[in-house]
């Protein structure tokens, strides 16, 4: 039982340091390639195809090898590809509301 606490405090708290990290880094790439829009948003939207095509389960094994086998280099490799999902449902609630009615409205009172 006690072991199972232990294993469970180490798996918690990779879990949720791991979440954080992929959700800030998703959601700022995808707010500034939402935002910006035009060429700077294709070009980060290839990015991450590119790194969504290549299988996850391979880029943590190939990070682990790399590194050593330790807390750490496991929340790198976790974090290495997780964040793309994010970045591309961000970037969507982005491109969402800069269609908006009252941001168009906005636009047309000379707004910022």
């Amino acid at each position: 039982f006690t072991r199972v606490w232990e294993g469970t405090r180490v798996s918690l708290g990779i879990a949720i340091v791991s979440a954080v990290i992929n959700m800030t880094i998703g959601m700022c790439y995808g707010l500034i390639s939402g935002y910006f829009g035009g060429w700077v948003d294709n070009i980060m939207m290839r990015v991450i195809e590119v790194m969504m095509s290549i299988p996850y389960l391979l880029v943590v094994i190939i990070v682990m090898m790399v590194l050593d086998n330790s807390v750490p280099s496991l929340l790198a490799a976790l974090c290495v590809t997780s964040w793309c999902n994010t970045a591309r449902a961000m970037r969507g609630v982005i491109l969402q509301l800069k269609s908006s009615e009252y941001v168009m409205a906005a636009q047309s009172l000379d707004a910022s």
